[in-house]
């Protein structure tokens, strides 16, 4: 291994317990489109957690917006890091319309702090996204994994 030990990161055990995640506000709107007061009573009765969370599968904690769309922009080949103006109404709505039912989060990535004063964060305190397709993830397929970085 060519990193010198000062860049290297430790080993860090974890522990796997099972809970059920929620969806986030914003995916349910995007699914059944909520009014105002909707929202809010959604937020009301399913408040989310915001920092130390990290998770295989389930609902994503949701830091800036929904990420499924953003995959499937992606898929279609469209660069989505300067925003979407430039991409056809037509692929967004297409997009917003199906993406929760073909999108899997996979894995959600927080801060990690670990003994001898190791920190790992991601900007602002930010989390990493992985999402597969349903179908990828159900024949194993890991290749077409995408990474979403989001913070505040």
């Amino acid at each position: 291994n060519d990193l010198e030990t000062e860049y290297r990161n430790p080993e860090i055990g974890i522990a796997l317990e099972s809970e059920i995640s929620y969806p986030d506000t914003q995916d349910i709107d995007l699914k059944y489109g909520l009014s105002d007061d909707q929202y809010d009573e959604y937020e009301n009765v399913f408040p989310q957690e915001e920092y130390d969370v990290h998770q295989l599968l389930g609902w994503p904690l949701i830091i800036q917006n929904n990420m499924t769309t953003q995959c499937d922009l992606i898929e279609m080949g469209h660069s989505v890091g300067s925003g979407w103006s430039h991409i056809p109404e037509k692929d967004i709505d297409s997009a917003k319309q199906f993406s929760l039912e073909k999108w899997q989060l996979l894995l959600q990535l927080d801060e990690i702090e670990g003994e001898n004063d190791f920190y790992l964060s991601f900007g602002d305190a930010g989390k990493l996204y992985f999402y597969i397709t349903k179908e990828d993830l159900k024949n194993c397929n890991f290749e077409n994994v995408w990474l979403i970085y989001q913070c505040y």
